[in-house]
């Protein structure tokens, strides 16, 4: 768990802040800080939905964002319709010199207002809300959250099956571009070739943390160039269908939905 008193102080100042302003409605406190027992530790972002009365002057006038310590960098996105409701949105992200990074999302009034009648709440809410401040009792009437708007589906078992192919066929490339000492493209393979597998595995476990996360690095595997005579251990042992391989494959078919 994080700091207490670093996340309340900040939870605070927000709320100080928006109580005495009459074009503030509420404000929401979204993701992982609004999730019952979430694991959030002091450099945890605050996520809030700020909701006005009229969006455009808190987009045009920026200068209130300095009113919760001072700004490192900030990021302002335009004023744009949301592709699910067609009210126009707006938002930030605000880095402080002191620690907190504060994303803010600005909704009108009535994007809330529709919102609390409807049959369903939008991922963002689904995921975790906490209500903050509420002046016309509108965020009260919002369904409460299910908590599981962003749990991945799990995969069909022919799905998953053709990813653990894919995965080994592209796994060599990686240890072949080890062994030539061609960084990059070995950390393009890592990032973006065989990153899909753990996604799966974590698919299969409904959204519990990947059996692969924990695996243990194998010798010869670290920075530097490799040594003279071949390939590292590690490159050899995916190369030749060794020790890595086994290894991960086991894991893989304990993890596998396939009876």
């Amino acid at each position: 768990m994080g700091d207490t008193s670093e996340r309340d102080a900040t939870i605070r100042r927000l709320i100080r802040w928006a109580a005495p302003q009459d074009a503030v409605r509420a404000l929401l406190l979204t993701s992982t800080r609004a999730v019952p027992g979430a694991a959030v530790d002091a450099l945890s972002d605050y996520d809030v939905i700020l909701v006005a009365r009229d969006i455009r002057p808190f987009a045009a006038e920026r200068d209130w964002v300095a009113d919760f310590g001072a700004v490192l960098v900030d990021h302002w996105n335009p004023i744009r319709p949301d592709p699910a409701t067609g009210f126009a949105v707006a938002g930030n992200v605000v880095q402080y010199a002191d620690g907190p990074k504060i994303d803010f999302t600005l909704w009108p009034v009535a994007l809330l207002a529709q919102l609390a009648c409807a049959p369903a709440l939008p991922d963002e809410l689904d995921g975790g809300y906490r209500i903050l401040l509420d002046k016309d009792g509108t965020a009260a009437r919002l369904r409460p959250p299910t908590y599981r708007a962003h749990i991945p589906a799990k995969p069909a078992a022919e799905e998953y099956q053709a990813l653990v192919r894919e995965f080994f066929n592209d796994a060599p490339y990686v240890a072949k571009y080890l062994w030539r000492g061609e960084l990059l493209p070995a950390k393009w393979g890592l990032d973006h070739n065989i990153t899909y597998l753990p996604t799966a595995d974590a698919r299969v476990a409904h959204g519990a943390r990947s059996r692969l996360g924990g695996a243990r690095p194998h010798p010869g595997q670290g920075p530097g160039a490799p040594p003279p005579g071949g390939p590292p251990r590690a490159a050899r042992g995916y190369l030749r269908g060794g020790r890595a391989r086994g290894e991960l494959g086991g894991a893989l078919r304990d993890a596998s939905p396939l009876p």
